[in-house]
C-alpha cells in the first residue's frame, strides 16, 4: 500500500520529521536524521515486541544496532548513528526521543513500518540533509509504468525471472518502487545499478533490501563511465535523472558514449537518456521509464547539443510516451519533470509516434513543501499510457518534432482532462517562456527621493485591475546594470498572492521600473498582450499559478512561470486586441452606468419637498421595471435578438412567444434551424463570391437552387466548405469571423448545428407524438440551440443594411463617392432603425448589403432581397428558394408571405449569382 493512500502514513512521516526539527536544534541537522532515520529503521527490523520495550524503556535501543547487520548495519555506519545516538545520550535526550519515535511507530501497522522507514531514510526535514531524493509516489508511478509497459509475466500461474536497472540509483527510490510493483514472489526480480556516492549506495541497498529485494547488484559508480556503458539484460530500466554538470566526466563520454553530440555542460540529463535510448533499441522486450526535467527536453536552438541529442533520441524508434507532470513534486526543485518511456517496438512494428499525456493539472499539496500525486492520479496516468480507448491523450507523430529543427520533446501539448485526440488538433498550448522574455524586477523605493526627476517604480502593491496612475506611483532607486524599465504594451505581475495580479502598461505610462516583488513579461514577437492578460487572470491559470507558490512566504516560482501553458488562439494579434479592448470598453461603460443608478438613491434625499421626494422615488420605480427586462445579459439568446440580423433575431422572438412545448418544439428544430442555415447560406455566398471562392459542395447547393430548391443538407455542406476555404487563406482573409467560425467540422456551431439537423430529420418515423416526447426531445434541442447561437457570435459583426434611397456625391479626392440611407436590418425590432453610409464603390437602392466589422461593405443581392409583400403590401426579407427560366420562388423570411417573382431584372441577377458557382 503506497504510503500516500492513508492518511495516517503521511502523517506518520511528517510527526517523525517534526521530532527531527526538534533534535536539530541540539544536536544539529546531519545528527538530528542519524538518530531519527536510524531508530526508524531499527524499529522496522527488529519488529513488535522490541518497539514496545522501546517505548516503555527506552534505554534499551542505545546498543540495539550491534544486533543488526548486513546493509542495515552498512546504512547505519554511514548515518553515523553510533556518533549520533551517543550524542543524545550525553545529552540526556535519548529516552524522550526513542519515547516519542516508538510511540509514532506503533500506531502504524507493522507491514507499512517499512515503507515509512524507506521513505524517512531517503527524505530529510532539511533540505541540506541527504542527497537527491524521489517522492515515494513518483516511485511508484515508475514501477507501474514499466510494468504495465512490459508485464511481468505472459502466465499469471509461472514466475518468471525479471530484472530491473537503475543507472543512476541515488537512494534507491525508483528501483525499489519497481520492486514493490513487479515482485510476485521471493527471488523472481533482481535489482542492479549504479551509485555515485558509497553514502547514497547504503542508503540504496537497504531501500531495496526492505522491499524484500536483494541489493547486491547495486554498485559504487558513474555508469556513464563503465566500458561501453555497462548494463545487464535487463527487462525494466526505472531512473530519475538528476540535472548536474558532466564536464568531470568528459574524457569518457567523449571517447565512449559515441553520441552525436554532447549537451549543456550543466546538465547531463540528455547523456543519461541518450544512452538509456541506444541500450533500449539493443534489448528485445525492455522498456525504459526515466525521469528527467523538462527544461532538459525543451530548452536550446536548432543545431545546438541538446536538439541533435534529442534529436538521436527520437530516431532511435524508441519513443514510446512522454507524461508532462506538474511542478513542485521534488523536495528541492520547483522545475517540472518530464517522464519517458521508451520501448523496444514488437516485430513487425515502427515506432513512428508517441503518446502523449498531459498531467500538469493533477497533483495537490498536501503540505506547504510541495504538492503530491493521489493514487488516482497515479491511476489515471497509467490507465493513460495502457489503454488505447477512451483515455485522454495525444498520439503525436515523432516527425512532428522536427518542424522548428529543436527537436522539443514534446513539441506541444493537451491536457489530461481533455477529450481524446489524434495529432492533428495536438497544437494547442505554448510555453510561457516562448512567448513573452520573463524579467525579474530589481529596483526599490528611494526613500530619500533627492531627485524630482528620477523614473517611477511599480510595486506589488500598485498592481491591480488597472496600474496605479503614474503620478502616484514612488520614486524610485536610481537605475543599475540589472534594472528593468517598464514599457507599455507590457505584463506586470506581483510573486507575491493572491494569485492573477497581472496589470497591461498601458500607453502613454512614464518612465517607470520594475520592483523587486514583481516581474514583468514582454512579448518575444507579435502577440495580443490583452489576450495573454485574460488568460493570467483567468481561473485555469490561476490554479496553475497556486502549484507554483513555494516556501512558508509563498512566492511566485519564476522557472515555473516559464512552463506555464498557455492557449493558442489562430486569430491575429491586432483583432484581438480591438475586440478585447473593445470588450473591456463596454463593460467598462456599464459599470459606469450601473455606478450612476446607485447614485440614484442618494438623489432621493436631495428633494427640496416632500412632493419632489416622491416624484423621485417613483422614478425608481420605472427604472427598476425597466432593467428587469435586462435579465440575462451574458445569455446566447438575449445577446442573438439584440444584435444578430434581423431573421434570426424575428424568429427567436416567436420561439419565445410559443405557448406549449410542442409549438416550441416546431419553431426551435424547424423554423429555427431553417431560418439560420439560410442566413449562413447568405453571408457564405456573398463571402464566396467576393473572394472568388468555388467548390464541389458550393456547385451542388446552386444546382439545387436552379432546380427545385436547396435542402438545409446542402446549404451545411455549402457554408462549411465555403468557410474551409476562407481559413484556408489565413486568418487575414476570413471575412467577419466566418472561417473561424465554421470552418473546422469540430467548432462549436457546427457540431450544434449538426445536432439539430440529426433531430430535425427525425420526422421521418420517429417525430415525437405526445406532450411528453415534445418536452423530453425540446430540452435537448434547447441546449443545441443555445450552443449554435454562442458559436454563431460572429454574426453581430455582420449589420444587414437594406438601402433605402442612393445618390451620388464628391468624395474627399475629387472622385465621385456614393452616400446611401439604409435601413437597418439588426436584431428584434419590427421598425427598422434608419443610418447614412459613404461608399467609393457603387451602391444601389433597393439592395441588401452587410458592413461587416464596421469597415468593409459586403453586396448581398440577390442572396437577399427585400420586396414588398403582394398580399399585406409590407416589406419583408426574402431569400430565392428556387428559379426557372421565368420565373423564381421567393421565400420570406420574415415568417410571412412567399411569393412569386416573375421581374426580369431580378432572374437576371439570379442566373448571373448562381452560375458563377458552376
Amino acid at each position: 500500500m503506497p504510503i500516500d493512500q492513508d492518511g495516517l502514513l503521511t502523517a506518520s512521516v511528517e510527526a517523525l520529521e517534526s521530532v527531527e526539527e526538534d533534535l536539530r536544534l541540539r544536536l544539529g541537522s546531519h545528527a538530528a536524521h542519524a538518530v531519527v532515520a536510524g531508530m526508524t529503521l531499527l524499529c522496522a527490523e527488529r519488529g513488535e515486541p522490541w518497539l514496545e520495550q522501546c517505548a516503555q524503556s527506552p534505554h534499551v535501543a542505545r546498543r540495539a544496532n550491534d544486533l543488526v547487520s548486513g546493509h542495515l548495519a552498512d546504512t547505519l555506519a554511514t548515518l553515523g548513528f553510533d556518533a549520533a545516538f551517543d550524542e543524545l545520550h550525553r545529552r540526556n535526550l535519548n529516552d524522550q526521543a526513542v519515547h516519542r519515535i516508538a510511540r509514532i511507530l506503533l500506531d502504524i501497522e507493522p507491514a507499512h513500518r517499512l515503507a515509512v522507514a524507506n521513505r524517512v531514510v531517503s527524505r530529510a526535514a532539511d533540505p541540506s540533509v541527504g542527497a537527491f531524493t524521489v517522492p515515494t509516489e513518483l516511485a511508484e508511478l515508475g514501477g507501474r509504468v514499466a510494468a504495465a509497459m512490459l508485464p511481468a509475466s505472459k502466465d499469471d500461474t509461472t514466475p518468471q525471472m525479471r530484472i530491473g536497472f537503475d543507472p543512476c540509483v541515488g537512494c534507491g527510490e525508483m528501483i525499489a518502487g519497481l520492486g514493490r510493483v513487479v515482485t510476485r514472489s521471493p527471488g523472481d526480480f533482481s535489482a542492479y545499478g549504479y551509485a555515485r556516492s558509497a553514502e547514497t549506495l547504503a542508503i540504496a541497498r537497504t531501500s531495496v533490501a526492505l522491499t524484500g529485494v536483494s541489493p547486491d547488484g547495486l554498485r559504487l559508480g558513474e555508469w556513464l563511465t563503465q566500458p561501453s556503458v555497462a548494463a545487464p539484460d535487463f527487462h525494466y530500466l526505472v531512473s530519475a535523472i538528476e540535472a548536474t554538470p558532466w564536464r568531470r566526466l568528459e574524457p569518457w563520454v567523449s571517447n565512449e558514449l559515441d553520441l552525436p553530440a554532447l549537451p549543456r555542460s550543466s546538465d547531463s540529463s540528455l547523456l543519461y537518456l541518450a544512452a538509456i535510448a541506444r541500450c533500449i533499441s539493443e534489448r528485445p522486450q525492455s522498456v525504459a521509464v526515466v525521469l528527467v526535467n523538462s527544461a532538459a527536453l525543451t530548452v536550446g536552438p536548432a543545431n545546438t547539443g541538446d536538439a541533435q541529442l534529442r534529436r538521436f533520441i527520437a530516431e532511435t524508434g524508441v519513443l514510446n510516451a512522454v507524461v508532462t507532470l506538474p511542478g513542485g513534486l521534488f523536495e528541492r526543485t520547483s522545475m517540472a519533470p518530464t517522464m519517458v518511456v521508451l520501448r523496444h517496438p514488437s516485430p513487425g512494428t515502427n515506432n513512428d509516434s508517441f503518446r502523449l499525456v498531459d498531467a500538469r493539472d493533477l497533483a495537490q499539496r498536501t503540505d506547504r513543501r510541495r504538492p503530491s500525486l493521489s493514487p488516482e492520479d497515479i491511476q489515471l496516468i497509467v490507465n493513460a499510457l495502457s489503454d488505447s480507448n477512451g483515455v485522454p491523450h495525444s498520439v503525436v507523430p515523432t516527425s512532428l518534432l522536427a518542424q522548428d529543427g529543436r527537436w522539443r520533446i514534446p513539441p506541444v501539448t493537451r491536457r489530461l482532462h481533455s477529450t481524446s485526440s489524434t495529432a492533428t488538433d495536438v497544437v494547442e498550448e505554448e510555453r510561457l517562456v516562448d512567448l513573452c522574455e520573463i524579467l525579474p524586477g530589481r529596483n526599490r523605493v528611494d526613500k530619500d527621493a533627492s531627485d524630482a526627476h528620477r523614473e517611477r517604480i511599480v510595486r506589488a502593491e500598485d498592481i491591480g485591475q488597472e496600474l496605479t496612475p503614474w503620478s502616484e506611483l514612488k520614486r524610485s532607486t536610481p537605475r543599475k546594470a540589472s534594472s528593468v524599465e517598464v514599457l507599455p504594451g507590457d505584463i506586470i505581475g506581483s510573486i507575491s498572492p493572491p494569485y492573477g495580479r497581472w496589470s497591461l502598461v498601458p500607453d502613454g505610462y512614464g518612465p517607470t521600473f520594475a520592483s523587486d516583488h514583481t516581474l514583468v513579461l514582454r512579448a518575444r514577437r507579435p502577440l495580443s498582450m490583452r489576450y495573454l492578460l485574460g488568460y493570467l487572470r483567468s481561473e485555469g491559470a490561476k490554479g496553475y499559478l497556486v502549484r507554483m507558490f513555494r516556501g512558508t512566504i509563498p512566492r511566485l516560482d519564476r522557472d515555473q512561470l516559464a512552463e506555464l501553458p498557455v492557449t493558442h488562439c489562430p486569430l491575429p494579434a491586432n483583432y484581438l486586441d480591438d475586440v478585447l479592448s473593445g470588450y473591456d470598453a463596454e463593460v467598462a461603460r456599464l459599470e459606469a452606468e450601473i455606478g450612476q443608478l446607485r447614485h440614484r438613491v442618494d438623489d432621493i434625499y436631495r428633494g427640496a419637498s416632500s412632493v419632489e421626494i416622491a416624484a423621485r422615488i417613483d422614478g425608481l420605480h420605472g427604472i427598476t421595471a425597466s432593467l428587469r427586462s435586462l435579465e440575462n445579459l451574458n445569455g446566447a439568446l438575449r445577446i442573438a435578438k439584440a444584435s444578430f440580423p434581423y431573421p434570426i433575431s424575428r424568429t427567436l422572438r416567436a420561439i419565445d412567444r410559443t405557448r406549449s412545448p410542442r409549438e416550441r418544439y416546431h419553431e426551435v428544430v424547424h423554423q429555427g434551424l431553417e431560418t439560420i442555415s439560410t442566413v449562413l447560406t447568405v453571408v457564405s455566398a456573398a463571402t464566396a463570391r467576393a473572394r472568388a471562392l468555388s467548390g464541389k459542395s458550393m456547385k451542388n447547393w446552386a444546382g439545387q437552387v436552379a432546380r427545385s430548391g436547396a435542402t438545409i443538407g446542402a446549404q451545411r455542406a455549402m457554408f462549411t466548405e465555403a468557410a474551409r476555404a476562407v481559413l484556408s487563406f489565413g486568418s487575414a482573409a476570413d471575412l467577419g469571423g466566418i472561417g473561424q467560425a465554421l470552418g473546422d467540422a469540430t467548432s462549436p456551431a457546427v457540431v450544434a448545428f449538426e445536432q439539430l439537423l440529426v433531430e430535425r430529420n427525425r420526422i421521418h418515423g420517429d417525430y415525437p407524438r405526445s406532450d411528453y416526447e415534445f418536452q423530453q426531445r425540446l430540452a435537448h434541442a434547447e441546449g443545441a440551440m443555445a450552443e449554435l447561437l454562442d458559436g454563431l457570435s460572429f454574426l453581430a459583426r455582420w449589420e444587414l443594411r437594406y438601402a433605402e434611397s442612393i445618390e451620388p456625391i464628391e468624395g474627399t479626392d475629387g472622385q465621385p463617392d456614393f452616400s446611401g440611407r439604409f435601413a437597418l436590418l439588426r436584431g428584434d425590432n419590427p421598425d427598422w432603425n434608419m443610418a447614412d453610409q459613404v461608399s467609393e464603390r457603387p451602391l444601389y437602392r433597393g439592395r441588401v448589403y452587410a458592413l461587416v466589422d464596421q469597415r468593409e461593405l459586403v453586396d448581398l443581392h440577390p442572396y437577399l432581397l427585400v420586396r414588398d409583400c403582394p398580399q399585406c403590401g409590407a416589406k419583408e426579407v426574402y431569400h430565392p428558394d428556387s428559379f426557372g427560366s421565368t420565373e423564381a420562388n421567393l421565400k420570406s423570411l420574415d415568417r410571412g408571405h412567399s411569393q412569386t417573382c416573375t421581374d426580369e431584372w431580378i432572374l437576371k441577377s439570379l442566373r448571373e449569382a448562381f452560375t458563377a458557382f458552376s
